[in-house]
């Protein structure tokens, strides 16, 4: 919200109508893109026993699809009101309560899945003998239930300050330094994986060579671009948090311009956190084969059927026969009617 004591500067007005801006566009990717991931997954997507982390999935568009049309909302209102400098005590309770909890439930659930994915790939007798859907299903219950609990801190009346600290390394430093913990030890893996069966290439079948490099390469990949888009959207946040509190200890160390442009960017970096959600849907429809099929299935045979239903009927028609054609077709019935005159004197 925008301060007017003069401890702390305020904030630019173009920072106030930029994030209003960029808020109810990413209000709009976010909740049209997983709803229609979820339309999608609700109407072909099936249970494979030998998947059983696909809830996790389901939980992570959800917990997307949440974070957009419920965060996205609050945000968009938030910054609208501050763009008239106006403030709502309600309004910042709702959106820290909630975008507390859901940052964290979709932060929490990539982690989990990261964490299944290194276990099925370093230990995979073990991921098929203790990764049931049982456990699955009590772990999203946990998530959930954790994250709630991590957005009671404020109810402990702790000062902002340290809240916003906590909220940021709960929020993006753990899950990002766990994150690349895992996949540093899933491509280790995946190395000495594949210098075996180099080493066993004389007996194996090409088939069998070739599609484990393309299956490693598509984890590596997948792998790759989740890290990228998840420090791309949690950074701003964590380098934000600790530049003002770095600006809140210290008197008289920059000019006001100074202090209004850094309070401004980290005014607009706070809702960056919002792009992970919005990047999500696109990631696992291009990188998961299952949730592309689903798709597929699903928005094609609506296509199919708008693109039947836009088609104009096509006027019939009507062959115009030319005197020459007419005269031939006479020639030919009055050939025919002399045959079977023939035929009938011929049988008498």
């Amino acid at each position: 919200m925008q301060n007017t004591t003069k401890s702390e500067p305020q904030i630019f007005q173009a920072a106030f109508i930029a994030t209003t801006i960029f808020c109810f566009i990413a209000t709009f990717i976010i909740s049209f893109g997983n709803f229609a991931l979820l339309y999608a997954l609700y109407k072909n997507l099936k249970y494979d026993p030998r998947n059983p982390s696909l809830p996790l999935y389901i939980n992570l568009i959800f917990s997307d699809f949440l974070t957009g049309f419920v965060v996205g909302s609050l945000t968009t209102a938030d910054a609208y009101i501050d763009v008239f400098g106006k403030n709502s005590v309600a309004l910042d309770s709702c959106l820290f309560l909630f975008g507390g909890l859901l940052m964290f439930v979709n932060n929490l659930t990539i982690t989990s899945i990261s964490v299944l994915r290194l276990i099925a790939v370093v230990k995979p007798l073990l991921y098929r003998c203790s990764i049931t859907a049982k456990r699955i299903r009590l772990l999203i219950v946990f998530i959930w239930l954790f994250s709630f609990l991590i957005c009671l801190l404020p109810a402990f009346r702790l000062p902002q300050w340290i809240v916003i600290l906590i909220y940021s390394h709960s929020h993006a430093t753990i899950p990002i330094v766990i994150l690349t913990s895992v996949y540093l030890v899933i491509l280790r893996s995946l190395k000495k994986q594949r210098r075996y069966f180099l080493n066993m290439h004389e007996r194996m079948e090409d088939t069998m060579l070739k599609k484990r490099i393309e299956r490693d390469h598509s984890l590596i990949v997948t792998i790759a671009m989740v890290l990228v888009l998840f420090c791309l959207s949690s950074f701003p946040f964590v380098i934000g948090v600790h530049v003002l509190t770095y600006i809140q200890n210290c008197d008289n160390c920059l000019s006001e311009f100074a202090m209004r442009m850094i309070t401004s960017g980290i005014y607009f970096s706070g809702r960056c956190v919002l792009l992970n959600s919005a990047l999500d849907p696109f990631l696992l429809t291009v990188r998961m084969p299952k949730i592309r099929e689903a798709v597929r299935k699903t928005y094609a045979r609506h296509l199919c059927l708008f693109s039947k239903s836009m088609v104009l009927p096509q006027p019939k028609k009507v062959a115009i026969q030319s005197s020459n054609d007419k005269q031939e077709t006479a020639a030919v019935v009055l050939q025919k009617v002399h045959d079977i005159v023939n035929v009938t004197v011929h049988d008498q």
